[in-house]
């Protein structure tokens, strides 16, 4: 027991090394996920000033599973929030905070757990295309057109 000075007692108990193990395959796929996304979105600028500007909406999308992770802290289990577990780009968030609280069926894990691992090859697959793209491009400013074709048409 952990005790603080609140009053209130925390129990590592509960940690049991199958929740564990989700921690760490959720934590690690969720990291490599938008690790691949950032870098696609890294290759598109040439100096490090203009990052910020494709940084800010690639966070507002993580910003938003962390926000719908709280929420799912806060009670019930809503329609809203079962769904969210499943996208890949906010399940390492909310799922990890439906483990916690203990309201989730192994084909819910699983679902979710096997959605993320398919979208990491897919969003890989995108990425490369985009870093191809940011390469050929370096020193221009690409526009979403060029982008686009980058990741429709295998590089020449």
């Amino acid at each position: 027991m952990l005790g603080s000075s609140s009053g209130v007692d925390l129990s590592l108990g509960a940690l049991s090394p199958g929740l564990l193990l989700a921690y760490g395959a959720f934590w690690v796929l969720g990291f490599i996920l938008y690790a691949l996304i950032y870098a696609a979105a890294g290759s598109l600028v040439s100096r490090a000033e203009d990052l910020q500007v494709l940084a800010l909406p690639l966070s507002i999308i993580a910003i938003g599973g962390y926000i719908q992770a709280v929420m799912a802290l806060s009670g019930g289990i809503s329609t809203f929030i079962r769904i969210s577990s499943y996208v890949p780009f906010w399940s390492p968030f909310v799922m990890l905070t439906r483990l916690t609280i203990g309201r989730v069926e192994p084909w819910e894990l699983a679902l979710s757990f096997g959605l993320l691992l398919l979208s990491i090859p897919i969003v890989g697959f995108i990425a490369i295309r985009v870093y191809s793209a940011g390469v050929l491009l370096y020193g221009q400013r690409p526009g979403a057109r060029q982008i686009v074709l980058a990741i429709v048409r295998p590089p020449a």
